[in-house]
C-alpha cells in the first residue's frame, strides 16, 4: 500500500501535465516548436510528437499504478516508468538546460524525478 501512495506521489505530476498538454494542445505544441533544436518541421511533426507525449503522461501512471495495486502486467509498468525516465531526461535537456537560475530548480526536480522513476522501475523485475 505504502508503494502505491509514493508512487502515485511522483506519477501524478506527469498525469496532470499530460491532461494540460491535451486541454491545451495547440499552445504546447506552439511552445515546443519554439524550443526544439530544428525550427524548419512541417507542424504534423510536432504535433505528433506532443500527442505521443500526452499518451506518454496519461497512460504510463494510470499502467504503473494498476500494477502495482493487481500485481498484473509488469514489464508494462517497468517499461511505462523506463519510458517516463527517458521523456524525462529529452525534456529537461530541451526546456531546462543548462541548469543556470530559474532552470535549475526545475532541472533538479526532473533529475530526482528520473530517479524515482529508475528506482520504482525495479519493483517490476
Amino acid at each position: 500500500m505504502e508503494l502505491l501512495i509514493y508512487s502515485s506521489m511522483i506519477l501524478l505530476m506527469y498525469f496532470i501535465a499530460g491532461v494540460n498538454k491535451f486541454l491545451h494542445f495547440n499552445t504546447t505544441v506552439k511552445g515546443f516548436k519554439k524550443m526544439f533544436f530544428i525550427k524548419h518541421l512541417p507542424n504534423i511533426f510536432y504535433q505528433l510528437i506532443i500527442a505521443l507525449v500526452v499518451i506518454l503522461e496519461i497512460v504510463a501512471p494510470i499502467t504503473i499504478l494498476y500494477s502495482i495495486q493487481t500485481q498484473e502486467l509488469s514489464l508494462l509498468a517497468c517499461l511505462s516508468s523506463i519510458g517516463l525516465a527517458i521523456f524525462t531526461v529529452l525534456a529537461t535537456s530541451i526546456y531546462h538546460f543548462p541548469p543556470k537560475g530559474a532552470n535549475y530548480y526545475a532541472f533538479m526536480k526532473n533529475l530526482t524525478a528520473t530517479g524515482g522513476l529508475l528506482l520504482l522501475s525495479t519493483f517490476f523485475h
